[in-house]
This record gives structure tokens, C-alpha cells and sequence, in this order.
């Protein structure tokens, strides 16, 4: 499998633009916190757990918590999970990353995204009680999140693993209601290993002794085999989340065949952990048909003046298993002109994410995604994908410019998708003033 080369060095200049300039400041700060050769075990002596002990162990002081790993779908689903709980009258908290716009969005507290004098409070707390200690970013404001979560009531807690699971930190916490294991495919190869099995083992170390535990139904056979003789093995009560689509549910509120698969490991999830919380038809069926999550075949088309039958589309896919799911949902669209404009980190292997999508769209755009974690400009995409595949495509240069050319000379019915990274995404609803 091909890797893209990049510097272990990333911008953080995207990540901590912030309205607030004393929080845009000390999120530039916390950016640039990093350790290296040194243990990340959890549960050692590590400058984390020393943080966390120096917090009073908050991670030790949430509600019931629902863990989510996996390679596609984490967000969606915990999406699901959120708006069927609120739907509900419960109160949840929810820890997610990376952000589209503003680093907010990773914390919403029972319900309502952390506002900026609580998020300057906590900054202030974890940063007195970290001093100088190498903590990584990652460790920091996940530290940040449990000190919140501890401190303000709430009925359920929703934690998305930001890498791996095995040893991410949330996967500190002692114990969970429910593990979610979504979709696995390839992506992060260089830090969870190059073969299915490896990966989904590192997803599977969330899984806790007396957790339940449900594992979404699989695109690689290989996964889902592992998957299932790990909880096995375990002693762990599981669903796979293999069963048709209930008929007495309406679609969940996000466009794409592949949000069935969220949909029914939510519903499988649900099944379980009712002994503890149980729900209605009437509040699943509501929290279904209002989920949102952005930057998931999103139409953002009312942005722009756009003549009859012309749509844009917005999503943040940005491996090969994202993908082969857009290529699905893109087959809907027949014989329309079909446009893609990519744009990736440097850190991702262009290449294989742009393959499963060559046969499905007439012309595809290199963008430029400059204020990503690993920066990379259209032109050296472009250069990237043809030596890697020896496949030509336009270099488009900024993404709302090469937009504006696109629809400035078409004509006719068009579709056209923007895709290729989470940073990327947030650039585009940044610019067009749509919140998340």
C-alpha cells in the first residue's frame, strides 16, 4: 500500500483560528504541544495520568459513557445517538474531533456546545495543573473535555476515539455502558498497522470487561471476523448490526445509502442498553428524522446562484472506505454532469482515495488545502496522484475560486461534490457563513 511522505511538523494555524483572539492564542499555543519517545500505555505514569490525577481523576466522574471507534462513521453515529437521547429529554455530553470551523464544536456540554468564557475557565484550569509537563494537544483538551463533563450534570456521555482506541485518550476511562466499533478500513496505517486485523484490533482495545458492545456490519470480511471472535473470545454481550433496516423507521436524516449501516448499529446500541435507558418508537423515529452532522453529503446548492437542475455537495471523506460510499450514493446520480473538486492533507494518500471515484465523475479538480494539519497545495496533489497512478487531474488551485469558474461556465444540469478532508470542509462553511 502506498503512504504519502510528510514532516511530523503540522500547522496548527487552522486549527486555532478563533473570533476569540485570547482563546485563538492559547489554542495556537496549545497546537504546539508535543512528546515523543515516550510510553503512550494508558493507564501508566505518563505526563497524561499525572494530569488527570493532578485533576482530580475527572474521567472517573462522568455518566454512563458510549465509546465510539472506527475508521468511518464515528461522527454520524454518535450523531444519531445524540439526537435520539435529546430527542428523549436527556442531557449529553459529547466529545468529538477534529472540528469543522471552531474548536467549540469538540465539547458540547448536557446538550449545548461549550461557549468561549467556559472554555477560557477550563483552559485555565488544565493549564495550571499541567505547568510545563509534555502533554501532547490531544491529551490536553481531552483532559480539558472530562474536567467539563465532570463538573456539569448530565445524563449519558458520547466519546469519539480520535485515533486507534487502543491507546487514545479517551480510552482512559474505567469503564463504558456500550463500545461501538463503526466501519474499519485503511487510514492511519502508519501508526495502527497495514492490515485490517491490526487496525481493528487497536479499535477493539476500547472494548471494556463488562461493556456491551456493538459491531456495525463490515465492507471487509476480514474485519469483521476479527471483530467478532475478539468480543467472542471476551465474554462481552454484542450485537452485529448485520439485521435489514427496520421498516418501521424512517431514513435517518443524512443523505447516503452508507448511513443505513450508522443507523443500524445506533439501533443495535439501543437494544442493549435498554435495561439502563430504554426509548420510545415515537423518540427514535424523532431523533432519526432530526440528526444533524455536517459536512456529510451535505447540500449546500441555497449558497449559491445556480441555475435548474445544478447541486453542490459537501463531505469530508477522506480514506478509501469514505470512498467507495460516496461512489455509491454518487451512482444515484444517472447520466448529470458530475464534478469533483479534492482536496487532502499531505498525510494521506490521494491516490487511493480518488480511485474508487474516477469512474463516476466527468471531470475532477486538485484543491488547494492549505490551513490542514499537513498543508498541500492543488499542484502538488495533482503531482502526488499522477505518480502514484499515473492519473491526470486539473489543478484547481483555491477551492471557492475554482468553485466560482465551474459554475460561472456551466450551462447545463451539473453535480458537483466537494470532498477530500474535514479541513477542507470547515474552509468551505467557514466562507459561506454555515455553522456546523
Amino acid at each position: 500500500m502506498a503512504v504519502a511522505t510528510f514532516s511530523t511538523q503540522s500547522n496548527a494555524q487552522g486549527d486555532a483560528i478563533h473570533a476569540n483572539p485570547e482563546i485563538a492564542a492559547r489554542l495556537k499555543k496549545i497546537y504546539g504541544l508535543s512528546r515523543r519517545d515516550m510510553n503512550f500505555e494508558i493507564g501508566t505514569q505518563s505526563p497524561y495520568s499525572l494530569l488527570l490525577e493532578r485533576l482530580g481523576n475527572p474521567h472517573l466522574k462522568l455518566p454512563p459513557v458510549i465509546h465510539v471507534a472506527g475508521t468511518n462513521g464515528k461522527g454520524s453515529t454518535i450523531a444519531m445517538f445524540r439526537s435520539i437521547f435529546e430527542s428523549a429529554g436527556l442531557k449529553v455530553h459529547v466529545y468529538t474531533s477534529p472540528h469543522l470551523v471552531t474548536f467549540n464544536e469538540r465539547i458540547v456540554c448536557a446538550g449545548k456546545e461549550i461557549d468561549d468564557s467556559t472554555l477560557l475557565k477550563y483552559l485555565n484550569i488544565v493549564d495550571k495543573a499541567n505547568g510545563n509537563n509534555p502533554v501532547t494537544f490531544f491529551e490536553y483538551t481531552t483532559a480539558l473535555a472530562f474536567c467539563a463533563f465532570a463538573d456539569i450534570k448530565a445524563d449519558i456521555c458520547l466519546l469519539e476515539v480520535g485515533l486507534g482506541g487502543r491507546l487514545d485518550c479517551t480510552n482512559i476511562i474505567a469503564q463504558n455502558i456500550l463500545s461501538v466499533i463503526t466501519q474499519i478500513g485503511y487510514d492511519h496505517t502508519e501508526f495502527l498497522g497495514d492490515t485490517l486485523e491490526a487496525i481493528a484490533a487497536e479499535k477493539a482495545g476500547i472494548i471494556k470487561s463488562q461493556s456491551k458492545v456493538v459491531i456495525a456490519e463490515q465492507s471487509y470480511k476480514q474485519a469483521q471476523d476479527f471483530l467478532q471472535h475478539f468480543v467472542q473470545e471476551k465474554g462481552n454481550e454484542y450485537r452485529v448490526a448485520t439485521q435489514p433496516y427496520p421498516s418501521q423507521y424512517p431514513q435517518p436524516n443524512l443523505l447516503g445509502h452508507y448511513q443505513q449501516t450508522n443507523a443500524r448499529a445506533v439501533l443495535a446500541g439501543l437494544e442493549l442498553i435498554k435495561g439502563q435507558f430504554s426509548f420510545s418508537e415515537e423518540e427514535i423515529i424523532h431523533g432519526l428524522t432530526h440528526v444533524k452532522w455536517s459536512a456529510r453529503m451535505q447540500d449546500i446548492s441555497k449558497c449559491f446562484e445556480l441555475k435548474k437542475d445544478q447541486k453542490i455537495w459537501l463531505d469530508s471523506g477522506h480514506n478509501e472506505a469514505a470512498a467507495f460510499c460516496l461512489a455509491d450514493h454518487v451512482k444515484l446520480w444517472n447520466n448529470t454532469r458530475s464534478i469533483l473538486l479534492v482536496g487532502m492533507q499531505k498525510s494521506k494518500d490521494s491516490s487511493l482515495f480518488i480511485k474508487p471515484l474516477i469512474p463516476f465523475f466527468d471531470d475532477i479538480y486538485a484543491v488547494d488545502n492549505l490551513n490542514a494539519n499537513f498543508p498541500q497545495s492543488a499542484e502538488e496533489m495533482a503531482a502526488f496522484i499522477k505518480d502514484k497512478s499515473g492519473i491526470e487531474v486539473n489543478e484547481g488551485g483555491n477551492v471557492l475560486d475554482c468553485l466560482a469558474d465551474i459554475i460561472n461556465e456551466q450551462d447545463g444540469p451539473f453535480q458537483l461534490m466537494i470532498a477530500g478532508s474535514i479541513y477542507l470542509a470547515g474552509e468551505v462553511l467557514k466562507n459561506l457563513s454555515i455553522k456546523p
